[in-house]
Order: C-alpha cells, then sequence, then structure tokens
C-alpha cells in the first residue's frame, strides 16, 4: 500500500512539473511582441490616434463624442470648440493642431469642413453649408488678407466681408 502511494505522489510530482514548464511557455510566447502585421477587413472605433514614435499625435480619426480639443502652443484649449463635430484632425511636428476635415449637423443645416492653420493664427479652410433653403460653400482665408470685391464671368462672388476675406460659390 505504501509503495503504490509513493508511485502515486512521483506521478502526480512529475505532472505538476510537466504543467508548470506548459504554463511558463504558454506565458512567455503570450507577452512576447508580435513580428508580423495585423490586418483587419474592418474596424469600428469611436477614436483613432495616429501617433509618431515619441507618442505625439500626428492624426486624430474621431466621431462627435470624442473629437479633441483644439492644440496651440502645445496646451490643449478646453471648451474653446463652438460646435462638436466628426471627422479628422492634423498636428504639426510640436503636436499642434495644423487642420482638418470635419462635418457637424446644426439646426440650420449640414456643416463640411476643410481647415488647414498656420502658426500665426491665420487659416485657409473650405465649408459647404447645405439646409432646406439653400446651400453655400465658402473659401475661408488668412485674415487681414485683401481681396478685391468682384464677380467673376462664372458668377462666382469674390470679397472681403468686414476683416474675413471670403469666396462665395452661390
Amino acid at each position: 500500500m505504501e509503495s503504490e502511494i509513493l508511485s502515486q505522489l512521483r506521478l502526480l510530482k512529475i505532472y505538476a512539473a510537466a504543467m508548470t514548464v506548459v504554463f511558463a511557455v504558454l506565458c512567455l510566447t503570450a507577452l512576447a511582441p508580435s513580428t508580423h502585421k495585423q490586418k483587419f477587413g474592418e474596424i469600428d472605433a469611436e477614436r483613432i490616434n495616429i501617433v509618431d514614435a515619441n507618442g505625439s499625435p500626428q492624426l486624430i480619426i474621431s466621431n462627435k463624442d470624442r473629437f479633441p480639443e483644439p492644440v496651440a502652443n502645445g496646451r490643449e484649449l478646453k471648451g474653446m470648440r463652438s460646435v462638436r463635430p466628426a471627422g479628422l484632425v492634423f498636428y504639426d511636428a510640436k503636436g499642434n493642431e495644423a487642420g482638418g476635415l470635419a462635418t457637424f449637423q446644426m439646426e440650420k443645416g449640414k456643416n463640411s469642413l476643410i481647415a488647414f492653420d498656420y502658426a500665426t493664427a491665420e487659416a485657409i479652410g473650405f465649408s459647404r453649408f447645405e439646409s432646406d433653403e439653400c446651400a453655400q460653400n465658402r473659401l475661408s482665408m488668412a485674415r487681414d488678407t485683401p481681396i478685391p470685391a468682384h464677380t467673376s464671368d462664372s458668377g462666382v462672388l469674390v470679397g472681403a466681408v468686414g476683416s474675413s476675406p471670403r469666396l462665395t460659390l452661390a
């Protein structure tokens, strides 16, 4: 009887040692970095951050609920967006917002915008506003840049409105 118990105990020790080795191998292979790229047919996400090697954002793609706050001079400007669009935002090498593509719904209609910002707080952008009553395209350029007002042969009104130059395609 005693030799049978010793035999079973020896078998149990071998089994425990083998399971410990298997568990260690599984843990080490699970934690090892993958060397191949993953490929997806479709991804559902609320926000995707594309970052450089240092973790600084280069591009953010987001829905309206997770759209980032503007960043200027390395500081996030909380509450400075007048609307919460969905779209994407480009960042410069210093992490400042450098432009983007956005679309958002307002009470009066839908607005789509493409903008490119400059370090001097100037920007150039193209926007399209659509509602039940009208559709309007607008090209906004850097403030205080004089543009003479005139109507081209194709019916395009070009001119400055206040201190903000505009190109309006009616």
